[in-house]
């Protein structure tokens, strides 16, 4: 070689006969058995039913890639097995997504990995933070659009609005008229 550049193509089509068939040959070699493992590792994740694993295998050896995949596509559940789905419902509620970037965040963490974005609301009725991907409050069972509960009493000339929640008290007291 005199220090060309050549594309992959070209060296293919410089290679003696024999040798360009070795490499063709090892090529669809690969192909074929990665075709055959991916097409089992499909069917595993799919369904629990050995006959089936056995099937798919045989009809993308026997016909081919070419051939045998579409038919094992024709063929395949198409759905995943129930435990593949529990897997990612468990990991769904071990995290929680943020709003701003789609970072799934530990569900112990306040404010997004990503983007420090607010993970967590605060309860109005107990205080307390929980992811804001849930509905209700885990510690007091009140939903997000729950308002402190508002207690109207009478005294003698005014009208006291009490706003009580679980862990403070306050008064609100309407201004004087003179």
């Amino acid at each position: 070689m005199t220090g060309e550049i050549t594309t992959p193509i070209a060296w293919l089509l410089s290679l003696d006969p024999m040798t360009f068939l070795s490499v063709a040959i090892f090529l669809l070699t690969f192909l074929w058995i990665a075709a055959v493992v991916w097409t089992l590792k499909d069917s595993i994740a799919r369904t629990s039913n050995i006959w089936f694993h056995i099937l798919a295998v045989l009809l993308v050896t026997v016909f081919t890639p070419l051939f045998g995949i579409p038919l094992y596509l024709a063929i395949r559940p198409i759905y995943y097995h129930p435990r593949k789905l529990y897997a990612r419902a468990m990991l769904r509620s071990l995290t929680v997504q943020c709003d701003s970037c789609g970072t799934r965040n530990p569900c112990d963490h306040y404010f997004c990995l990503q983007c420090g974005d607010d993970l967590t609301v605060q309860c109005a009725n107990c205080e307390t933070y929980y992811p804001k991907e849930y509905l209700h409050c885990f510690h007091c069972g009140a939903s997000k659009s729950h308002k402190p509960k508002e207690i109207h009493t009478k005294s003698s000339h005014k009208t006291v609005v009490k706003k009580t929640t679980a862990t403070t008290k306050t008064t609100e007291k309407p201004s004087k008229n003179i």
